[in-house]
């Protein structure tokens, strides 16, 4: 019977794919290696894009397919089978996933399709070319975020193409676990640089490719790689439920379009050198290197920082002579030194540059009027420069406050960047590094260092994930969940590739030694309360789903939890030193800048000593933002300011998360002091402004900071002494636009409350708070998001009574809360009201519960009777509670010594994690 595939082929195009394929199925199934000696051993003409048929051929930007997508054009197109293919950088990957992508859209118009790529610029580059290739047929591709609206999923349901990156999808699939609710079943995931599971983002990535194998058990997957040993071992993790492995496609260097020589030389370090001095070592290294290897065509030398990126141009500069023609000389708008190395043919390229700037510098690339670039690694992955030679100065770049080696997908996106198809069938790259690591680049570049998996160093956090989504309940899931991993497959392989996660043990089999380390890491989760039971199921804690939803890290989350009691004035002090921020960068040429930002008079908290720590860096953002500081205009810090403004929107976004999951903890450790410093920051950060200050008032439209310190020096420092001035107050203080200013102050939202107790019974009394919003809510801007904190505690030993945050459109303009409370005689309470994201609104009320017993017919007698038997009550509930808590305490304990006891050795008859947990199995095999 005639696939109808077929009939929407060419004849001719039709004849050559059954051609192909019977070339490249021999009658017996061949392995992999069988079938790559098929692909190189037979010469085969490149196949017609018309191959898909006439409505798909024009998405692609050529009239043939290559040598490589025509030798993969049967396994992609026409078989349904999950399919892995390793092949060089810069050999055409990217049809095989278009191959794919029209195969499913052919069998179902309507077919799902998820792509994941490592990084965010490989997710910008498909959503720009494939928005625009696949448009044109009507076929959507679109953006899926982690923290997506409704609005965005809504969207994302409509596309035929998702686009995400593992940890966006990751964080949505965990969300909605509804998921059909919100998206169609996938036909196809895609997987671009699949080779990347071995580095440290590699776990997530693992993690995401387990869950989808689980949620959607037919899914067809088409994983891509660069050239690795052991391509074999992700076959079989890939492979479909019903197969042993994947189809495995392996090609080699003479796939590739452009031949590429790829060298690396080895350097002795003295052992009283620095990274520094060796990378002027290397730099003076260069001019040979581009001599030998260049051939006098366009070279893009990649160094480790933008400091770096000058010295080394200006360095080439001064040597490179005649050796490269005269060009005619670029004018524009650019700096007076970097001007002068552009018209000698070299530039320097790197993200504090301006926008004109780099235009010109890519421009004059592109059209050979430069002829050497010195950037750093970010061109390789977001913008298409390729050039003759590619040479990688040095293998270190500056990552966490230290120089350390590139990631391999960097090195190898770099590599990428050498040779030009269109100009030349020829290319050249050199790595230059110590001869200690010499031998790893070559491994690296020929495809010989075999893939680990790096899940092991991020376990706790993917296992804390995966109970939150539901794929983890109990032992049994737990297990089934790592057996289907590459941690669990490549461990089968080589254990001893592990052997610092999983010691040996003699009489055990690797399984079980698995096992062992997944019962080790679940007991951590529990043991800082992140996880917990309930009806025999591991779900997520309070504090576990605090850190899943603020992104936090375990250490992170750890360190929160240890605190306590913390003031006001120590609270940024204290969040600036946690481990979140520990991979924040300080570059020793932003101390001056910091010593100048720190001598500041808008400075509050002024950093003591010597700012040598990445700490004080978070710590003077945060004061930098809320104090209304100006970026220094001296000109030694203009090359400073793109790499500043980027840090402090990452630490400001980080410090935000940190906050939230600090008011969250701190409620529920019922922490008043620490409750309330954290929401105090909290507000502020999300004002930009210290609360109780003139910059209250840059909250309002059109109202600057030179608006907020002509009111400062007139002493006036905030909104509630502002809205008291008349109208002609705001003219003669200089305010521009003072009329429209002056009634946009008095839309200001204001809270008002007003509480009173109500005797109810001999024991408790009813607390009433009425809250009133001026003006009402819905007239206030992001009213929909708004929230407004209230926090209720005793004033005299600061215990916390109540905290509540009620969403703003809830309230409108007015509300009434009742509660119950215990009536304590001498109970002193004090009431606070905030926005959580505005300063200068909120109020402080404070009420006793003897105002209410005063009001009362008792006699003296009565009242100290019923003070009596109020004590006597008291006692006895607190004795109750107290054996309550015990047992309770008991029944955890019995609860984790037996869903985490050892598991038996492997002869005995009943091996299990844990043992039996009322009448149930929570941890059996």
């Amino acid at each position: 019977m005639k696939d109808i595939r077929d009939l929407l082929m060419p004849k001719g195009a039709e004849r050559q794919v059954k051609e192909i394929h019977r070339l490249l199925r021999p009658p017996s199934s061949p392995s992999h290696e069988d079938l790559f000696e098929c692909t190189r051993a037979k010469s085969i003409s490149n196949l017609s894009t018309f191959a898909v048929g006439d409505k798909y051929a024009p998405i692609f930007k050529f009239s043939h397919f290559n040598k490589m997508q025509t030798s993969a054009f049967p396994m992609l197109f026409q078989d349904p089978d999950n399919c892995v293919v390793t092949s060089p950088t810069g050999s055409g990957k990217t049809a095989l996933f278009e191959l794919a992508i029209v195969r499913a859209l052919k069998e179902n118009s309507k077919a799902k399709i998820l792509y994941l790529a490592p990084l965010k610029a490989l997710c910008s580059e498909r959503i720009s070319d494939w928005s625009h290739r696949f448009g044109r047929l009507n076929i959507s591709v679109g953006l899926l975020t982690g923290d997506s609206s409704l609005g965005e999923i809504q969207r994302a349901r409509t596309c035929n193409i998702i686009i995400s990156t593992p940890e966006k999808w990751e964080s949505f699939t965990r969300q909605y676990k509804d998921r059909e609710k919100f998206l169609l079943s996938f036909g196809l995931l895609l997987l671009d640089e699949i080779h990347t599971i071995k580095e440290d983002r590699g776990a997530n990535l693992e993690a995401v490719v387990t869950r989808m194998k689980s949620l959607y058990r037919n899914i067809r997957i088409i994983a891509l790689s660069a050239t690795v040993p052991n391509i074999e071992d992700i076959s079989k993790w890939l492979s479909k439920p019903d197969k042993p492995t994947a189809t495995t496609l392996k090609f080699n260097d003479s796939y590739r379009s452009v031949k590429l020589t790829k060298t690396v030389l080895g350097f002795n370090k003295k052992s009283t050198t620095n990274e520094f001095q060796f990378g002027a070592f290397l730099t003076s290294k260069l001019l040979t290197v581009i001599q030998n290897y260049g051939n006098k065509k366009p070279v893009l030398v990649f160094c480790a920082t933008r400091k770096s990126t000058i010295t080394t141009a200006k360095a080439l500069s001064a040597k490179l002579g005649s050796y490269f023609p005269q060009k005619p000389p670029i004018t524009g708008r650019l700096q007076p030194h970097l001007l002068e190395l552009i018209n000698n043919g070299v530039a320097y390229h790197h993200g504090g540059l301006s926008s004109e700037e780099r235009q010109v510098i890519e421009t004059g690339f592109l059209s050979g009027k430069i002829n050497v670039i010195c950037c750093t690694s970010t061109l390789a992955a977001g913008v298409n420069l390729p050039a003759y030679l590619v040479v990688i100065k040095g293998t270190k770049t500056w990552i966490n406050g230290s120089l350390q080696e590139y990631s391999d997908l960097e090195v190898l996106q770099m590599i990428g960047r050498a040779g030009r198809p269109q100009f030349e069938n020829e290319g050249a790259c050199v790595i230059m590094t110590q001869s200690a690591e010499k031998a790893k680049y070559e491994k690296l570049i020929h495809g010989t260092e075999e893939v680990e998996s790096s899940l092991p160093s991020k376990l706790s956090e993917i296992l804390l994930k995966e109970v939150a989504s539901g794929q983890i309940s109990d032992s049994q899931s737990a297990i089934k969940w790592m057996k289907a991993t590459f941690f669990y497959q490549r461990y089968l392989v080589s254990p001893f590739s592990y052997t610092n996660v999983v010691k040996q043990i003699m009489y055990k089999k690797p399984s079980q030694c698995l096992e062992l380390f997944l019962q080790k890491e679940m007991k951590e989760l529990w043991d800082g309360g992140l996880i917990t039971i309930e009806q025999g199921r591991f779900v997520c804690s309070c504090y576990g789903n605090t850190m899943l939803r603020n992104c936090l890290s375990l250490d992170t989350m750890k360190y929160l939890l240890t605190l306590k009691n913390i003031r006001q004035d120590k609270c940024l002090d204290v969040l600036s030193r946690a481990p979140e921020f520990g991979n924040v960068e300080y570059r020793s040429s932003e101390k001056a800048l910091f010593r100048k930002i720190n001598q500041s008079q808008l400075i509050r908290n002024k950093v003591e000593g010597e700012l040598e720590d990445a700490w004080q860096k978070v710590h003077l953002f945060v004061q930098f933002e809320l104090g209304g500081l100006d970026y220094p205009s001296h000109p030694s810090f203009k090359n400073l300011l793109f790499n500043f403004n980027y840090d402090k929107a990452n630490v400001l976004r980080r410090m935000s998360n940190v906050i939230n999951a600090g008011i969250t903890i701190f409620e529920e450790k019922a922490d008043t002091t620490s409750l309330k410093s954290m929401l105090y920051l909290g507000r502020c950060l999300s004002a930009k402004a210290w609360e109780n200050t003139a910059l209250e008032l840059t909250q309002i439209d059109g109202f600057d900071k030179a608006g907020a310190k002509k009111f400062e020096a007139s002493n006036i420092c905030s909104i509630k002494e502002a809205v008291k001035l008349s109208k002609e107050s705001f003219e003669q203080l200089g305010i521009n636009h003072s009329g429209k200013i002056y009634g946009q102050l008095r839309l200001f939202p204001q809270i008002h409350l007003k509480g009173e107790f109500i005797r109810n019974a001999p024991a408790s009394s009813l607390l009433n708070i009425s809250i009133i919003i001026t003006p009402p809510a819905i007239h206030i801007s992001n009213h929909h998001h708004s929230q407004v904190a209230i926090l209720i505690n005793d004033k005299s030993t600061n215990e916390l009574i109540k905290f509540m945050k009620i969403p703003l459109h809830q309230i409108n303009d007015h509300m009434e809360i009742n509660l119950e409370m215990n009536a304590q005689m001498s109970e002193r309470i004090v009431i606070q009201a905030n926005f959580i994201d505005k300063v200068g609104s909120g109020t402080e009320i404070s009420l006793c519960c003897l105002e209410s017993i005063e009001d009362s017919d008792f006699s003296d007698d009565e009242y100290v009777k019923l003070m009596l038997d109020e004590r006597a009550k008291r006692k006895c509930e607190e004795q109750t509670q107290t054996e309550a808590k015990r047992r309770h305490e008991t029944s955890l304990g019995m609860i984790e010594e037996e869903m985490f006891t050892d598991i038996e050795p492997e002869n005995s008859s009943k091996s299990s994690i844990t043992r039996e947990l009322s009448s149930e199995n929570i941890f059996r095999r």
